[in-house]
């Protein structure tokens, strides 16, 4: 599984406490084409969703889904939740030039923003996406 992700600093836990509600991404992967063999991983960023999702087009695996662990206060439940994520997209925050904010359409067509400076889902501008899993 490092080869995938592509570091030597992997560790190995059986359990992880988290100190801040942020999105994850539960991915699935088949291993091998010819046996079917998956694997799931969860990956606590962007940049290593989309680290993996480069990967997937040289090595011998390939992602078959990616969804969504979102917390609470960004899918308005009372928990965390489990949903299939559809695309990534990235938006520009409208009072500091440069700044980006990270937009999650799910396969429901319900969209999340996270935005370092709070800004609400239709206030962020020139919206692209980054990746699609469609």
């Amino acid at each position: 599984m490092s080869k995938w992700i592509q570091s030597s600093e992997i560790t190995y836990w059986s359990a992880v406490e988290l100190a801040v509600s942020v999105p994850w991404f539960m991915v699935q992967l088949r291993k091998n084409s010819t046996l079917k063999e998956t694997s799931d991983m969860l990956l606590s960023g962007v940049d290593d969703l989309l680290r993996l999702m480069e990967t997937q087009a040289s090595d011998e695996c390939e992602v078959t889904s990616v969804s969504l662990v979102s917390p609470a206060h960004m899918n308005g439940g009372t928990g965390w939740k489990l949903e299939p994520l559809a695309a990534l997209w990235e938006a520009e925050e409208p009072d500091a030039e440069g700044q980006t904010a990270d937009v999650y359409e799910l396969t429901s067509g319900t969209c999340y923003a996270r935005s370092a400076l709070g800004t609400p889902l239709d206030s962020l501008r020139k919206v692209q996406v980054i990746a699609d899993f469609r």
